[in-house]
This record gives C-alpha cells, sequence and structure tokens, in this order.
C-alpha cells in the first residue's frame, strides 16, 4: 500500500488536450474513405443497407463494412492504391458488386433494385453482417469475431453498441438487456449473466438484440413493454448435438478450480448442466441474482405492481461479498426445456450454491456530531451459506390468441455467520463476538392467462400466491454492558450476552387484470385494476442468557415485538393512448385504497384507510429505426415494510438500536425520466443520453439519535424536502476497423433534510463522474487477427457533500481509475490475457490520499484442431493486501480497508466437447 501525490491528478485543461489528441490520432487511422449513399430504384434512400469491402490480390485480403443511415449514407475506410470489391446488400433487394480502387477520400452513390427471387433473399441475409429492423437488431457473429473469443461474453464485446461488464451485465445502445433465450427459449432464469459466462462463443451463429420485447408476443405494440432481450441462435450443427467445455485447475496451497459446462439442444428438448467447484473466490452466481429473481407476476404486470417491497426482507448483505480473504465455492445448476406439444412448453429448473467465506476489514469513523467522535474498527468474518432456487413453468401459447403460463418456484436459503469485532475509541475499547442462523424459505405459484378476442379486444389476467418464512437467531457476547440506559443487563462474571430470536411468516395474494380496447388505429382504451392483499406475522425476542442457564427477559424494557399485520391494496385505473403525427402519447390515472391494521400482543396499535390518487404519462416517438425518445412520468405510491410497524425497540449491531412506529403509511413521490438514443452506422456512432427526476412528497425516513458512537434510529412519514437530478450521456463510436470508443458520464444532484438530535439538517450532494475507454481491435473475416487487443480505461469521480450542521463540515473526494486490458492470440494457438487497474483515491477535505494497484494475468494454449486446452491463470499479481475506499453519510464519514484474497497462481486443462 502507498500513500503519495498522484501522479494521475490532472487539472482541466490538461484533461481537454488529452480528450483532443486522442481523437484526432485515431481519426487519422483510415484517411482513404468511400462514402456516398444507397438508394433503390425510384432515389429513395435504403437505411440499413450494408457495404462491404474486401481487398483483392494481397496474400491475406482484409474486410471493412459500414451500414447506411436513414438518409442512405455509408461511409467505409480503405486502404489506399489497393483495389477492393465492394457488396451492398439489402434484404429484398438484389446484390450489387463492384470493383474500385482509391487514393483519397471518393464520394460514389449505389442503387439497388428489387428481387423477385426467394432464394437469392436467404443468401443475401447470411452475407449481410447486421441486419436492423425496427426494434430487433441481428448480429452476424462470424463477422464480428478476431478469434480470441471463447464464451459469449467475448462475442458481445465486439459488436457495435454492445457493453459487457465484469459481472456480466449486458447493455446495448445503453439500455440494460433484462432477458437472455437461446433459440427463443429463456436460459435458465432468463438472467443475462448466467448466460454470458457460460455459453461457448464457438456454438453461436447470431445474436438478436429485441427492444420492447412484451412477455406475450401478440400483445407487442400494445403494452409498450420497455423490455431488452438477447436472442441466440446457434450453429446448424449446434441445433441436434450436445456441446460445451469442461475445465480443470490446480495451484499452490491446494487450490483448486472445476467448470463443467454441458448443453444439448434439439427442436424438441433442451438441456443445460452447469457446475462451478473451486476455492480460489470465483462465483458463477451471486446474491444479486438470487434474491432479485421475482418470477413471471413481476415480468407480466411490467413493474405496475411495487407491493414486494411491503412484504419482502433484503437479505443480499448475508449471502456474500465480492472481497474476502478466502471464499470456496460450490455451485451446481440445471435445467430441461421440453416440447410437450405444437404450442405447449415445459421447462424445470435448479440452482444450488453452497459456500464459505473468510473476510476482514479495517475502518476508521469520524462521527460528524457536537462530540466529534472517533472509532477505529476491526472485524473478521466467517460464514457458511447454502442457497437454492428452483422453477416448475408450463406454458401454452398458440402465438395468435391465447398464452397461458403457470409456474411453481421455491427459493430457500441458510447460513452460519460468525463475525468478531474490536472498536477502539479515545474513551474505551470494547470487543464482541456475533453469531447469526438466518434461514428464509418461500413458495411462489404464479399465473398468467392472455386472451386476444379480436383484433379489438385483448385481456391480460395475472395472479401470485406466496408463503414467505424468515427466521433468524442472533447470538452477541460482549466484554461490557452496551446501551446501560436501555438495556437491563445483570451483571455477571466478565462477559454479557444478549440473544435474539426473530421470526416471521407472510402470506400475499394479488390479482392484475388489464383490457387491451383497440378503438381505432390511433385510439386504444387500457382499464387496469387489481388487489394485492398481506398477512404478516413478525416476532422478535430479546433476552439476557445467564450463566446458570436462565434468562433475563427485556420485554419490560421495550423490547420484544409480537406483530400482526394485515395490509388490502385496491386499485382501478384507466389508460388513454392515442397518436398524432407519429407521437405516442399513454395518460393515465390509478385509484387506489390502503386498507391497513396492526397490532402487538394481541392489541390492536393501529386500523386505517386511504385513498391515494395516482396520475402518469408516457409519450414517445421512434423518429427513424435511429433514433428513438421517450419520456415517463408517475406519481408514486409504496407502502411502508410490515416489519418497520413493530413498534418496540431491537438491537441491531452494538452501536445501534432501531425502535418502528406504528403511524407510517405510504409513500409518495414524482418519478420523472426522458431518454434519448441515436445511432449513425456510418460513423459506427451510437449516442444515448438519459435524465430523471424525483421529487418526494411524503417518504419513510430515519430519525436518528446520535450519543458517542451510539445511535438509536427510527422511521418516520415526513414531508421534508427531497430532490434528486440525475443526468446521463453515452456514447460509442468505431473508427476504422481498429478502434472503438465508449464514453459515459454522469451527474448527480440531490438535495434532502435529516432529523438528527432532534434537530432539521439539510444536506446536498453533489456526484460527477466520467468513463472513457478506448480498444485497440482487429476485425477479419477470414482469418484470426495476429495483432494484440489492448484497452485503455480512464474512470474519474468527485463527489461534494454539504450540511447545514455545524459539526458536520463539506467533505470532498475524488477518485481516479486508469486500466489496461490485454488480449492477444499469437503463435497461432497460444492467447494471452491481462488487466491491471491503478486507483488513487483522495479526501480533498482532510487531504488524506491513498493508493492501490491490482492485476490478473493468464496464458492459454489450444491447437485449432485439438480439443484439449492448457492454460495458466495469476490473480492478484501484486499479492496486495486489501482495497481501500472512503464514504459518507448523514452523521458519519468511514475510511474501510477491506482485505482481499493473496496471489493464486493456478495451472488449468480444459476439453471441449
Amino acid at each position: 500500500m502507498k500513500s503519495s501525490k498522484s501522479l494521475f491528478t490532472f487539472n482541466n485543461k490538461t484533461k481537454y488536450i488529452y480528450l483532443v489528441l486522442l481523437y484526432c490520432f485515431t481519426t487519422q487511422i483510415y484517411a482513404q474513405f468511400l462514402e456516398g449513399k444507397v438508394t433503390d430504384s425510384l432515389g429513395n434512400p435504403l437505411q440499413n443497407a450494408n457495404v462491404i469491402a474486401k481487398t483483392i490480390g494481397l496474400e491475406k485480403n482484409k474486410t471493412t463494412f459500414s451500414i447506411t443511415d436513414a438518409k442512405g449514407n455509408y461511409q467505409v475506410g480503405l486502404q489506399a492504391e489497393i483495389p477492393h470489391q465492394i457488396s451492398v446488400t439489402y434484404l429484398g433487394f438484389g446484390k450489387l458488386i463492384d470493383t474500385i480502387q482509391i487514393n483519397a477520400t471518393t464520394q460514389k452513390n449505389y442503387t439497388l433494385y428489387e428481387s423477385t427471387e426467394s432464394l437469392e433473399e436467404v443468401v443475401i441475409k447470411k452475407e449481410m453482417a447486421m441486419i436492423v429492423k425496427e426494434d430487433t437488431i441481428v448480429y452476424r457473429v462470424d463477422n464480428f469475431k478476431t478469434g480470441n473469443e471463447r464464451k459469449l461474453r467475448d462475442l458481445l464485446k465486439n459488436l457495435p453498441g454492445v457493453e459487457v461488464d465484469r459481472e456480466g451485465n449486458v447493455k446495448v445502445n445503453g439500455k440494460k438487456v433484462n432477458k437472455l433465450t437461446i433459440e427463443g427459449r429463456e436460459f435458465f432464469t432468463g438472467d443475462p449473466k448466467l448466460g454470458v459466462q457460460n455459453i461457448p462463443a464457438d456454438a453461436i451463429e447470431e445474436i438478436e438484440a429485441l427492444d420492447n420485447d412484451p412477455e406475450v408476443a401478440f400483445l407487442k405494440g400494445l403494452d409498450d413493454s420497455d423490455q431488452m432481450t438477447l436472442n441466440i441462435k446457434l450453429k446448424e450443427g449446434k441445433k441436434n448435438f450436445a456441446f460445451g467445455e469442461s475445465e480443470v485447475g490446480a495451484g499452490h496451497k491446494d487450490r483448486y478450480y472445476v467448470n463443467p459446462n454441458l448443453f444439448y439442444y434439439s427442436p424438441n428438448t433442451s438441456v443445460n448442466v452447469l457446475g462451478d467447484f473451486n476455492n480460489i473466490g470465483q462465483s458463477a452466481f451471486t446474491a444479486s441474482d438470487y434474491f432479485s429473481f421475482e418470477g413471471g407476476f413481476s415480468a407480466m404486470t411490467q413493474g405496475r405492481n411495487t407491493f414486494k417491497r411491503t412484504y419482502g426482507q433484503d437479505a443480499g448483505a448475508l449471502f456474500g461479498n465480492t472481497d474476502f480473504i478466502d471464499k470456496t465455492t460450490n455451485f451446481g445448476a440445471g435445467s430441461l426445456s421440453q416440447r410437450l406439444g405444437k404450442f405447449t412448453f415445459l421447462d424445470v429448473y435448479s440452482i444450488v450454491k453452497q459456500g464459505q467465506e473468510e473476510t476482514r476489514s479495517l475502518q476508521e469513523i469520524n462521527y460528524l456530531t457536537q462530540e466529534q467522535a472517533n472509532e477505529t474498527r476491526d472485524e473478521t468474518g466467517l460464514s457458511e451459506t447454502l442457497a437454492s432456487l428452483s422453477k416448475i413453468k408450463l406454458r401454452y401459447d398458440n402465438i395468435n390468441d391465447i398464452d397461458f403460463i403457470t409456474d411453481f418456484v421455491v427459493k430457500y436459503f441458510d447460513a452460519q455467520n460468525q463475525q468478531n469485532t474490536l472498536s477502539n475509541t479515545p474513551q474505551s475499547q470494547q470487543f464482541f463476538n456475533a453469531d447469526e442462523a438466518p434461514r428464509n424459505l418461500e413458495v411462489a405459484n404464479t399465473f398468467s392467462f392472455n386472451k386476444s378476442f379480436s383484433y379489438k379486444h385483448k385481456i391480460s389476467i395475472n395472479t401470485n400466491l406466496q408463503y414467505l418464512e424468515q427466521e433468524n437467531t442472533r447470538d452477541w457476547l460482549f466484554d461490557q454492558p452496551i446501551f446501560t440506559n436501555l438495556i437491563p443487563f445483570e451483571e455477571e462474571g466478565n462477559n454479557f450476552n444478549f440473544t435474539s430470536n426473530e421470526a416471521s411468516q407472510a402470506q400475499v395474494a394479488q390479482l392484475d387484470v388489464k383490457h387491451y380496447w383497440v378503438l381505432n388505429n390511433t385510439n386504444h382504451l387500457y382499464p387496469i385494476g387489481g388487489v394485492n392483499y398481506l398477512n404478516k406475522n413478525f416476532s422478535t425476542f430479546d433476552f439476557q442468557e445467564l450463566e446458570d442457564g436462565s434468562i433475563n427477559s427485556f420485554e419490560e424494557a421495550n423490547f420484544n415485538n409480537d406483530l400482526d399485520f394485515q395490509l388490502l391494496d385496491i386499485f382501478a385505473g384507466l389508460q388513454y393512448k392515442f397518436m398524432i403525427n407519429k407521437w405516442i402519447f399513454r395518460p393515465g390515472a390509478v385509484f387506489r385504497n390502503y386498507r391497513w391494521n396492526a397490532s402487538q400482543f394481541g392489541q390492536e396499535i393501529v386500523a386505517n384507510n386511504k385513498w391515494v390518487f395516482q396520475p402518469e404519462f408516457m409519450m414517445k416517438k421512434d423518429f427513424s429505426m435511429n433514433k428513438k425518445f421517450r419520456l415517463d412520468y408517475n406519481l408514486n405510491s409504496n407502502f411502508a415494510q410490515a416489519t418497520q410497524f413493530a413498534n418496540r425497540l431491537r438491537l441491531q449491531n452494538f452501536n445501534s438500536v432501531y425502535l418502528g412506529n406504528e403511524d407510517l403509511e405510504n409513500e409518495l413521490y414524482h418519478d420523472l425520466s426522458i431518454r434519448y438514443e441515436t445511432k449513425f452506422y456510418p460513423l459506427k456512432l451510437n449516442i444515448n443520453t438519459k435524465f430523471s427526476f424525483t421529487s418526494r412528497l411524503e417518504s419513510i425516513r430515519p430519525a436518528t439519535e446520535i450519543d458517542g458512537i451510539d445511535f438509536i434510529s427510527t422511521s418516520i412519514l415526513t414531508d421534508l424536502p427531497e430532490e434528486t437530478y440525475n443526468f446521463g450521456l453515452g456514447m460509442s463510436r468505431g473508427l476504422g476497423k481498429f478502434i472503438f470508443f465508449n464514453f459515459n458520464t454522469s451527474a448527480n444532484f440531490s438535495n434532502y433534510d435529516r432529523f438528527l438530535n432532534q434537530e432539521q439538517v439539510s444536506f446536498d450532494s453533489n456526484t460527477y463522474s466520467y468513463n472513457l475507454r478506448t480498444t485497440f481491435r482487429e476485425f477479419k473475416f477470414d482469418e484470426v487477427s495476429k495483432l494484440p487487443e489492448i484497452t485503455l480505461n480512464w474512470h474519474q469521480s468527485i463527489t461534494e457533500t454539504r450540511s447545514s450542521n455545524e459539526n458536520n463540515p463539506s467533505q470532498n473526494f475524488q477518485n481516479i481509475s486508469p486500466s489496461l486490458e490485454l488480449l492477444w492470440r499469437f503463435l497461432e494457438d497460444f492467447v494471452i490475457s491481462a488487466d491491471y487497474e491503478y486507483t488513487y483515491f483522495k479526501n480533498e477535505t482532510t487531504g488524506n490520499s491513498n493508493t492501490f494497484e491490482v492485476g490478473n494475468a493468464s496464458l492459454f494454449y489450444q491447437k485449432e484442431s485439438s480439443a484439449w486446452g492448457f492454460g495458466l491463470d495469476i490473480t492478484n499479481v501484486f499479492d496486495i493486501g486489501f482495497r481501500r475506499n472512503n464514504s459518507v453519510s448523514e452523521f458519519m464519514v468511514m475510511d474501510n480497508r477491506t482485505f482481499i484474497q493473496p496471489r493464486i497462481i493456478l495451472l488449468k486443462m480444459s476439453y471441449q466437447l
């Protein structure tokens, strides 16, 4: 770990010069362009035609391509003084072939003529690199391969307008991909990450990006779905064939890695089996993958129903950490998809993950209160987890007028966690152990019936039945009493035990109905209605276990809860959709009635009902297939979590106590988002912008009392002002065949008020960030590139916080992270990959700064004609001990060191079926 003045602290002038020079340099890679227009025989521009240029007469010919924009313009880079064959293709039109040689930028227009031969159209489709049609982009992946690709993620990184992050999240033209399918069928849960990390690249023929893709095909154009789907089409030889890859590895200190993947596809049956067994810290299935899965009801109601927030409970923090000292993972997943009849399909899958991890963090905390308390906290943890997710789904879909889906889901989670904490302040030192054993069980059945009665009338009926059971036993052992003014510990010996048993059961029933009524081609009416019902029991029992085995109950000190909570949410509304000059508008409104009651220990503490009026508005326009605009506005209403109504104390941590509040109701806030995207294919340019604004009318927010490092918080319903503005810009551009830019920037401005020690405190928080990613890579249509693929990345963020609290001065942070990625195939059969990241962090308020650098490398060898491959992986090359970051909240600033795995060296062997 180093601490120094940063070599990367550029002033604004330097940064702008750097960007301008980089842009100017890259635009010179291809100084000669062939450009012009592609039209039909009547002079009408042909949008999204492919213009492919291939060198002639070279020992190894090279190929480039361009796609025309809405005006038929194209621009393709050519090598000077070299003859090229130009192929111009467009679906439904005959192929045009030309030969040209240039030594300067040249203008040339092409005219295509309609084809009457269906066979010719099939041939043309196979030759086109990209096909863009309305909401669909088809990528012919052979045209984007460099030869270095092993998994789907490697292919996606090569596709124009597609971004993939390290976790496997995918964006197409700045829009997040929600679902992954293979040959139109969901891959496991449909979450893209599992497939992105595991599907072999050599099995893929086409990738389809389907925007505004509805769950039910015959509702397209009616339900205004904003979902993005990736559909993988397999090569002919893989459609009735078993394929896959198995990889094993071993390293020093008993490190191991086993990763078997097997896929079988046929027209009627598909089977997928994935495995991941290792102690090197890799994880094929994360906490967010497990807990974000909500099944069919959430997808079918398109976000109209946020009821899960009321009865759900976030257990993701118990699942795992992103940084750890040591981690062992055993993961297995299997799925079966079977066609039972012409229109009937059965899908079954199960995912099981068992793991163990060891963690450590060292925190320096400054509490921004009148006492200005400081704390150093050293935490170590050990956890064992078991999680499973299983689903059976039956679907009948005759495409035309009936779509019926029902599924049955079981989710299970179990853990054993141990944590040791040493807390030091100038006044005292405190040590404690904490053991906990959370267990969650969720069983759900969803049903969706969609019927098209005629062109004018369609209906969607969706139901959800759920049973949830959660329990947790927390056992704290302190070396001294805590919260002595609240917790009546009995003193005996040197240790003080605090045990908390927490349990809850919830039953949920939901119904959502929507009628799609088409008055005419430009006017639609959509009546909607439904009901949500929750019954939840929540209990906590807190006590001290004494040395003789007896207990000291804390119930008389206002601890312990025995809550019964019921909520009935009935809603009805209407949406009116109409079109004027290709602008589509959809105003609407929903009337909602909440009825809720709660009792503690059999005594009613609240019984209330409330009407809420929720207006909404949507408008959008597709100016062309490449330019789209959309605006959404909603007045959202979310009801408080049931557990927040438990109005007695419960211990959350050694220095934190929470008190529920029976006077809570629903939150109410304005939510506005505007998105615009444009694609200019001749320049391989994609731009997407997004603006969002949130203004809260009523919010459930914490009110906190702080004493030294101890604090007591409760939840209150407040109309304190709170607004958030967010602006984002994303841009990607390809220059010639070698240079690919991605630039993203965002700015977030928020202002809000909180209650701290019974005083209203105002906060302003602003965050600015940008990310510039430049990739140097060569595409070759007919051979493997011999040039290395290099990616340079520069990320910088600035955070500013200000407060009206005189004890909480402004806090300013700066983070700069340049990084480098290398991928290179050399000597025909060797592939080397490496990544390096340098991070500089500075607290501008205190002047403190720190740096750390992390790197990984691998070497892989496989002959083209062999199924066997061999590799060497090195993670954490520099063997750094920990990562370091800073964070700020309403009443504390934290400097955090998170310890990570030491260097791991692993020898691998793989076999491809």
